[in-house]
């Protein structure tokens, strides 16, 4: 079974393990460079004592996967539309608010749940594009740093 990684807000990567996300517990890797050690990544707020190691990139061993909450796959989904949002932000020099509409159209309503505001997406939009230096242009400034 290939192991499926999916980016964090701060652009780590968090491990899919049978619907839950495990993320690393310490600086220790295998002999793939992988993290050996992952713990629940809801461990913080729901003290999860979910654990797995990774002895490699196909051999998983189960140490606890007893969860003390459910798998909740739409907002793992959220997450990936939240990535394709990113990703269409810095390739493209649309407004936000188009970026959205383009991606708003083929989520179920449950993703669409899991999703933060409108708000809050188009100023990550923002954001990235400042961070990556692909910002559109300003054409209110343009036009007053003519005068």
């Amino acid at each position: 079974m290939a192991l499926v990684f999916v980016k964090n807000n701060k652009g780590g990567n968090h491990l899919v393990y049978k619907s839950y996300k495990f993320r690393q517990e310490n600086k220790e890797l295998n002999l793939d460079g992988l993290p050996k050690y992952c713990r629940c990544s809801s461990y913080d707020s729901t003290r999860c004592p979910a654990r797995i190691i990774l002895q490699s990139q196909s051999d998983v061993s189960e140490t606890n996967l007893a969860h003390n909450h459910s798998a909740k796959p739409s907002k793992r989904k959220a997450e990936e539309v939240r990535q394709q949002i990113l990703k269409k932000a810095k390739s493209s020099t649309e407004v936000p608010q188009a970026i959205l509409a383009s991606l708003f159209g083929g989520i179920s309503e449950e993703v669409a749940g899991a999703l933060p505001s409108t708000d809050s997406l188009a100023r990550e939009i923002r954001r990235e594009r400042q961070k990556c230096g692909s910002a559109p242009p300003n054409f209110k400034f343009l036009k007053n740093s003519q005068n």
